[in-house]
């Protein structure tokens, strides 16, 4: 006997929701800020299936912001071509008031940009905004389908755990934002 599909979706509601009260607890028990933003580029995926994701922060709110993160990769390289592109397309969006809230984050409207994205990146991407006064970060996920209401308010239950969490942890050494490119010692 099977359940109907009543009984189905809440059980499924009860996963999502047992998935994100765990994925909180994995979120406070971050030591540092590098530990954290390699959870959210990576671990973030149990909440709505992705392709990619991209940590970008400015977190003094500089003008200058960064790849912190990017699934699947212990630390990304700054210098790499990619990663190059990919760093000035979200501080360019990250420049937009419509950027600070979530939603879905375009495809580039310039034609190289246009180009590189179509080759290297999935259609579809939800931009997930971190509040770190006096900076912001960004958490990017990337996939081939669109976004449902659902996955997205998830999303953005954990991406405030995310924000509170790294908020805490910078706490413990101010004027600091996670160190992807930072040899071992250094801030």
């Amino acid at each position: 006997m099977t359940g109907s599909p009543a009984s189905s979706a809440q059980a499924s509601r009860e996963t999502l929701l047992a998935t994100l009260l765990q994925l909180e607890q994995r979120v406070r028990a971050c030591s540092d800020e590098q530990a954290l933003a390699f959870l959210m580029a990576n671990d973030s995926h149990a909440l709505a299936p992705y392709r990619q994701a991209v940590l970008w922060a400015d977190a003094e709110g500089r003008g200058d912001g960064r790849i912190v993160a990017l699934s699947g990769l212990a630390v990304p390289n700054r210098d790499a071509p990619f990663n190059v592109w990919l760093e000035e397309l979200l501080q360019r969006h990250a420049a937009t008031p419509a950027a600070r809230t979530a939603g879905r984050l375009p495809p580039p409207a310039e034609a190289g940009d246009a180009a590189m994205w179509a080759e290297h990146l999935p259609a579809h991407a939800w931009w997930l905004p971190l509040p770190l006064p006096p900076g912001c970060a960004a958490l990017v996920l990337l996939r081939d389908t669109p976004w449902q209401a659902r996955e997205t308010g998830l999303l953005a239950l954990a991406a405030d755990a995310y924000a509170h969490a790294w908020r805490a942890l910078r706490g413990k050494r101010p004027d600091t934002a996670p160190q992807a490119d930072a040899a071992p010692g250094e801030t």
